[in-house]
């Protein structure tokens, strides 16, 4: 009854979607005014965002510029049911309450993450590929056709600024603020030969000090940063239909490492005995070669990744114990992907394709027992594989020059083995037992998923779509004793609208979903060998269903206004066998929420642009809010099992909270320079973003940036 009620709000954004037709743009001289419009390759060919019979938030370098989105995790709440934290070891993606949390070397996410269209399989690098972007597409549910890699809940698409032949031209800008944070960014584009060959070459540096105390005399304050990164892009055009784009990129993280604390301590303090450390480098390269035949075009993308990474931080958490961890792992990816897309402009559009992955990951990981880090045990897995291929489809096919039905496939086969391993006890640095264990049985598996939907084109700026669709994400296996655990898949139902009114100067989106969620994978804690350990497996089912509304006012074009709003309503249909590590008992825990799934996100964000001499004076201001969300399948549940009154999972829950940003920015004539102030979290919340039990069974977590303020100035050539 639930999803009839959504249906029938749904239904109302519809009607009024309806009951403005005589207001809607036509084409003609005013489709320049008003909201402009934003080209995406959501759909692996070029359209405007209207177009796209998806939800799908496209958000241009304009606006990641103007809400100072640098990272990742910057674009949190920009788009409606969207949620973005960090742990240790990298991004924790959510988009309607499907979550990449606790992704490992052998762990997939539900979120998948593409730069420039290739597939980055470990969200840690995400975050440094956030500088000289065109623009970050953000599609919500599952991608099963022509994504399909993992991709339960969405995908985030990251696309930079390509070379050109317009002549030379680049930018630089400097920002210093609060925790004496520095930023250094720029590119230049330099055409080689005319119309024939291009370099466009980016830099990022990005530091500040720790924003977590340490209460500790002579450690390190954490949830620090020092990131630089490079990227080089050559175009070269021989003729007109036939174009190569060679791409490399290089990143380094440094710094004391991402904060995880006891949620006991005072929030962004830390009494930690061992130092905190992070040394990642990743870099690749990727090149896409694409011929127009005339009525389709044949695209190749290639691409090569490495990483090397290595952290170290205190594992129990305070300032009394001395386990320390490193976590090392030498990382290679390969994948490519062909793909055929029809070009005419008839009423039949198709693509069809195939992808193939291949990922092997080395990592070693020692638990030290003393502070001197010369005594522990260690687990070496070297050599673990994972290949995924596929081949995949979609049919597009326009009736009556306004009803477009949808109909894709995409069949994947995926494939996971690791070698023998061993572990040892480190005495005075040098393995003393080694003890190797054997190889688990390899993961092989296969899914069909499919999307079909349909698409009205009410009139030239209004639409209402329609669509079913699956999403699937790889099963695997633990690390020793090597259970197993199945795939995870989602059937999505969802109907929207997507509309301009008032001569393009009111956008209005909505849409209405409800998900199937089945063999959900979970982390939970067994006893093994009367020692506590975290594995995967799958707990059953679960229901999600929601609408989301952005709209976009802009009733002048030196004054606009973007909102959003998101519902979510999930829970557990199946969790009856839930392990809590205290009691060491099974908990039933259907009826429970998601983790990390708010019922409600909210944004508003305002600019106006003042002439002031002979440039423009821009005051900005926005508002984030979002309501209580959990970090744990127990949410905030206290039980008693005997005599033991079970209240560990209570701090695992952040309650409702809204954060405030402002900026105020003067830019010459043609932005030949600029100058801005900026402020983020004005109100200095303390927000929780991640969250869970650590091996003494104590809740942990990491928290949102606090208050941030500063200076940036930049100049374009």
């Amino acid at each position: 009854m639930t999803y009839f009620r959504l249906t029938g709000i749904s239904a109302m954004a519809l009607a009024s979607a309806m009951a403005f037709p005589a207001y809607a743009q036509d084409a003609g001289d005013g489709a320049s005014e008003g909201i402009a419009d934003i080209i995406v390759t959501a759909e692996k060919r070029s359209t405007n965002v209207q177009d796209v019979p998806i939800s799908i938030t496209a958000i241009g370098a304009e606006e990641l510029q103007n809400n100072n989105v640098i990272g990742t995790r910057g674009l949190s709440g920009l788009a409606p049911n969207v949620n973005i934290g960090q742990d240790a070891r990298g991004l924790i993606v959510s988009i309607r309450g499907v979550s990449s949390a606790n992704v490992t070397f052998s762990r997939d996410p539900s979120v998948a993450f593409h730069v420039d269209g290739v597939y980055m399989p470990r969200p840690t690098g995400a975050s440094g590929t956030f500088f000289d972007l065109d623009r970050v597409e953000i599609l919500r549910g599952p991608q099963g056709t022509l994504y399909g890699r993992n991709s339960t809940g969405g995908t985030v698409n990251v696309i930079t600024a390509k070379p050109n032949f317009e002549g030379i031209s680049g930018y630089a800008n400097a920002s210093y603020g609060n925790y004496d944070a520095t930023g250094v960014q720029g590119a230049i584009n330099l055409p080689i030969i005319d119309d024939k060959v291009a370099l466009r070459v980016a830099a990022t540096h990005a530091k500040h000090k720790g924003y977590a105390k340490s209460l500790i005399a002579g450690k390190p304050d954490l949830d620090d940063q020092d990131d630089q990164a490079v990227r080089a892009t050559l175009l070269v055009q021989p003729t007109e239909n036939f174009k190569i784009l060679l791409g490399g990129d290089y990143q380094w993280q440094g710094g004391a490492g991402q904060l995880i604390t006891l949620l006991t301590d005072p929030a962004r303090t830390v009494r930690f005995n061992a130092d905190g450390r992070q040394r990642n480098r990743l870099y690749g390269a990727h090149a896409e070669v694409s011929y127009d035949f005339g009525g389709f075009e044949i695209i190749s993308l290639t691409s090569v990744r490495r990483d090397k990474q290595n952290w170290l931080f205190d594992g129990d958490n305070n300032a009394t114990a001395t386990t320390t961890v490193r976590i090392a792992n030498v990382g290679k990816q390969f994948t490519q992907e062909v793909r055929a897309v029809s070009t005419g402009d008839g009423p039949f559009k198709w693509i069809v394709g195939g992808f193939y992955l291949k990922e092997i990951n080395a990592d070693q990981g020692i638990g030290y027992s003393n502070v001197a880090l010369t005594d522990g045990n260690s687990q070496t897995r070297t050599g673990r594989k994972t290949t995924s291929k596929s081949a995949f489809g979609q049919f597009d096919y326009t009736l009556f020059d306004a009803l477009t039905l949808t109909a894709g496939i995409r069949y994947t086969e995926d494939f996971k083995i690791a070698p023998n391993g061993e572990n040892c006890t480190i005495v005075n640095f040098i393995c003393v037992t080694p003890n190797t264990y054997v190889a688990p049985t390899p993961f092989k598996g296969n899914k069909t998923t499919w999307r079909v939907g349909a698409k009205w084109d009410i009139s030239e700026r209004s639409n209402i779509y329609a669509s079913v669709a699956e999403g699937y994400k790889a099963g695997g296996f633990n690390s020793p004793p090597f259970t197993t655990y199945e795939p995870e898949s989602i059937r999505a139902y969802e109907i929207g609208t997507k509309n301009r009114f008032l001569d393009n100067t009111l956008q209005f989106n909505a849409s209405a979903f409800y998900y199937d969620y089945t063999d959900f994978q979970v982390n939970s804690a067994v006893v093994i060998n009367n020692a506590l350990r975290t594995l995967i497996s799958n707990a059953g089912s679960a229901t999600v269903k929601g609408v989301e509304i952005e709209a976009v006012i802009q009733p002048a074009q030196n004054f606009r206004v973007d909102a959003s709003v998101g519902y979510l309503k999930t829970n557990f249909d199946s969790l009856r066998e839930a392990f809590d590590s205290v009691t060491r008992t099974r908990v039933d825990l259907t009826g429970n929420e998601l983790p990390r799934a708010p019922n409600w996100t909210w944004r508003v964000a305002a600019r106006y642009d003042a002439a002031v001499g002979s440039g423009t004076l821009t005051p900005a201001v926005s508002l984030q809010a979002q309501s209580d969300q959990f970090f744990s399948e127990f949410n905030d549940r206290v039980f008693t099992v005997g005599a033991t009154t079970v209240t560990r999972y209570v701090p695992l829950k952040q309650d409702g909270w809204a954060m405030v940003g402002a900026s105020v920015r003067y830019a010459a004539a043609e932005d030949r320079w600029f100058v801005e102030a900026f402020g983020q979290n004005l109100a200095n919340k303390t927000v929780l973003v991640s969250g869970g039990l650590n091996q003494a069974n104590l809740p942990t977590g990491s928290y949102s940036a606090p208050r941030t303020y500063g200076i940036k100035v930049g100049a374009k050539f």
